[in-house]
């Protein structure tokens, strides 16, 4: 239902707000231009030990990765986008060594942006949305790793005044694409399941030093792709999610955020879901050269507690990307799926470094826990709840002005959440060329 609502939505919005639009376009001498881009990012990860923390059962990874992007932008006036974007991300795999091969080229992007007058806009089609922290809206496609992050969606925005907006938001993502073609088609799966949704999202940035986010989203998630039969299939379910976030600068450097949500709905045939996800996190930005910053915070999912008749479990939405580790979502996947946060606490801890106006650094600590032990395959999991520590390092470069890469290292020391006592790491280095050019006229 939720799916031909969207499509019903996208073709009139498309056809039919054009006139309803102010045809008085603000004077600006640049108001139509086109800009053409294209973006090259070469990967370089390698991983071990990530799914059973035991040493003497060979799992290392290692593979490159090469995205190609091609996108183009119109502006017409100041009241109309439309955007297309294309994407390649062909891998070799060094270990275990497979050929390299061609991988499909896709529409990453292709939306238009209108706006309908001073307070009205609207935006349709396939398209990335990231509000707050990412703690909701970040990723559409958990699947394809980081090669896309799109929603098809229709998000339609009241702006009474600045820095105050409401957003209306329809999402219908398959868990294979079958909205637009793909060149090469290799038939990849996206998610486990098809995702629809529809809710409102409101911002208030018109307090000096503060940021204030509430939202409600309503969630159907059905046809699970795996067999019945197996371990993690998933029954047809349908989430509520209420919930806020504040974020306060309070002088002296310091800042503060929080964030809380709600969970309640039902899964096939008749189990409830109750669950809540939140964090809450101080900052200290220090007066020096080198721009320093400690960060320390908590980050909890709720899990699924087997003594009562409901779901507990964390539905992480639309969140299902490494936002807390490169590593870490690659173990989660005996468990719920690839970076299904769920079940999960983590004590933060996390200093930052810019010596130069090219280079900054990161060094994190985790510290991670769960609400109850995962009745999971015995070789793996163990019956507590302390899932470990972890280590973290990053040094971001901005040599040039098309340029861009990092390196990132990553250690994990299991608990007795595990079976396994064998640590595990995550490295990968990067480098991102990017390359556009605008034309413009009146």
């Amino acid at each position: 239902m939720i799916r031909s609502l969207y499509c019903l939505i996208v073709i009139a919005l498309l056809l039919g707000t054009v006139g309803a639009a102010d045809p008085q376009p603000a004077a600006d001498p640049d108001a139509t231009r086109v800009e053409i881009g294209f973006e090259e990012r070469v990967r370089s990860e390698n991983m071990d030990n990530l799914n059973d923390w035991a040493a003497d059962n060979p799992d290392a990874r290692r593979w490159w990765r090469f995205r190609s992007r091609l996108w183009a932008r119109l502006n017409l006036g100041q009241r109309a986008e439309l955007y297309l974007g294309l994407n390649n991300e062909t891998r070799k795999t060094t270990e275990p060594d497979t050929p390299l091969k061609f991988d499909e080229i896709i529409f990453e992007n292709l939306y238009l942006d209108l706006a309908l007058n001073r307070q009205w806009s609207v935006k349709a089609g396939r398209q990335n949305l990231v509000r707050g922290e990412g703690f909701l809206f970040i990723e559409g496609n958990p699947l394809d790793g980081s090669r896309t992050a799109y929603f098809n969606a229709v998000d339609i925005t009241w702006s009474p005044v600045q820095d105050l907006k409401l957003e209306l938001i329809g999402i219908s993502n398959p868990d294979h694409d079958i909205y637009l073609p793909r060149i090469n088609d290799k038939h990849k799966t996206l998610i486990e399941w098809d995702e629809e949704a529809i809710g409102v999202y409101a911002t208030d940035r018109t307090r000096r030093g503060q940021s204030l986010d509430a939202y409600y989203f309503y969630k159907k998630e059905s046809g699970d792709t795996r067999d019945p039969s197996h371990p993690q299939y998933q029954p047809e379910r349908r989430v509520h999610t209420l919930g806020g976030r504040l974020e306060q600068t309070v002088g002296g450097g310091w800042s503060a955020a929080g964030e809380l949500a709600g969970q309640w709905g039902g899964q096939h045939p008749d189990t409830p879901i109750r669950a809540m996800g939140g964090y809450a996190y101080v900052k200290k930005a220090f007066t020096h050269d080198w721009k320093p910053t400690a960060q320390f915070g908590y980050w909890g999912f709720s899990g699924d507690d087997p003594t009562t008749p409901a779901n507990e479990n964390w539905d992480p939405l639309f969140n299902r990307w490494p936002k807390w580790s490169e590593l870490y979502i690659y173990s989660q996947l005996p468990e719920k799926g690839l970076a299904y946060w769920t079940n999960t606490r983590m004590w933060h801890a996390e200093a930052t470094v810019a010596p130069r106006p090219w280079a900054k650094g990161r060094v994190s600590y985790y510290h991670l826990g769960a609400s109850h032990p995962y009745p999971g395959n015995p070789t793996v999991f163990a019956g507590g709840t302390n899932r470990g520590d972890m280590f973290q390092i990053r040094v971001d470069i901005i040599p040039a002005e098309s340029w861009r890469g990092h390196v990132v290292y990553e250690r994990f020391w299991p608990g007795d959440f595990y079976d396994g006592s064998s640590p595990g790491y995550f490295f990968r280095f990067e480098v991102i060329y990017t390359i556009k050019g605008v034309f413009a006229w009146n």
